[in-house]
């Protein structure tokens, strides 16, 4: 994940943003909206709920590992470097 401002965020973009129930999610960025950015899982026929914006935006991805088929507490076995991983789930 790479720190970013929510005014530097872009259609297209990966954002990892707290949701309004408290999980953290990473979803595409779709559209500009007023008081933020709209976001949208891959999976999910209907943008979240939630509106991305600097009060609630972590980051966007900056890069993404394959896992193989493991779970992730073998990758983190792997002597990579302490990452902190988000979850695909549907939107609220």
């Amino acid at each position: 994940m790479k720190k970013i401002d929510a005014a530097r965020l872009r259609v297209g973009m990966i954002a990892i943003y707290v949701n309004r129930f408290g999980e953290k999610v990473a979803h595409r960025v779709i559209a500009p909206v007023n008081g933020g950015w709209q976001v949208k899982g891959y999976s999910n026929d209907k943008a979240d709920s939630t509106v991305v914006n600097n009060s609630n935006l972590l980051g966007i991805v900056y890069a993404t590992f394959h896992s193989a088929g493991r779970a992730p507490v073998a990758i983190a076995a792997a002597n990579l470097p302490a990452i902190e991983t988000v979850y695909a789930a549907p939107a609220k």
